[in-house]
């Protein structure tokens, strides 16, 4: 076997481990809601060098869990005809599913469909 094709293997059974991983944590983890306090965004440096607009997207929700109030930032790359898009859909006030682990509360992941975070 050639070393790029090893190195090639490698690295997708590195990326198929923890995706397998991380979908079994999120398994385990407790659903809620949470509300989208701020949106923002920033445009990548090789916009231009990649074909046109392309723009991270920031929010950050807030949920409570036993009387405590949690943050989180979750971000996503999508395109310039996208940003108009994500920007009316994920306004403060929105509501988001987001699972969180029981045991470290502030550990958390947005999971509303069509949010890529």
């Amino acid at each position: 076997m050639k070393i790029g094709t090893f190195i090639k293997v490698g690295a997708w059974t590195a990326a198929l481990f923890f995706g397998v991983k991380e979908i079994l944590t999120l398994q385990s983890w407790t659903e809620t809601s949470a509300t989208v306090t701020t949106i923002s965004y920033s445009r990548h440096s090789d916009s231009k060098r990649l074909g046109g607009g392309y723009y991270t997207v920031f929010i950050d929700v807030a949920y409570e869990v036993n009387g405590t109030r949690y943050t989180d930032r979750s971000s996503t790359d999508i395109s310039l005809a996208s940003l108009q898009t994500y920007l009316k859909l994920y306004k403060p006030g929105t509501r988001m599913k987001l699972k969180y682990d029981p045991k470290e509360p502030w550990e958390s992941e947005v999971i509303t469909p069509g949010w890529r975070g």
